[in-house]
């Protein structure tokens, strides 16, 4: 695992870590909810059935939420160049 990130010159190796990496949070807030839905079914079968729900939700909920609001956030906080402040009448 520390070899595939110290070795930047093979990036497609890093490729199956970028989609959970980037909706981890959406993936954690909604497993446990899913999970409890399908549980009825065995622990198995609920495990089974879940993935799939709580990937489908994770997307949808990276790309109507998240990915816009960092995509604000970075325009809106956007640094300027550099910028010199004066300061007239200090005595």
């Amino acid at each position: 695992m520390v070899w595939l990130g110290a070795n930047m010159e093979r990036t497609e190796l890093l490729r199956p870590f970028i989609w959970p990496g980037r909706r981890c949070y959406s993936l954690y807030l909604f497993h446990m909810l899913v999970y409890d839905v399908f549980f009825d079914f065995g622990r198995s079968l609920a495990g089974c059935l879940a993935l799939p729900v709580v990937c489908l939700l994770a997307e949808i909920t990276w790309r109507t939420i998240e990915s816009p609001l960092i995509g604000y956030a970075r325009r809106r906080f956007a640094r300027a160049g550099p910028v010199t402040i004066r300061v007239v009448g200090v005595v």
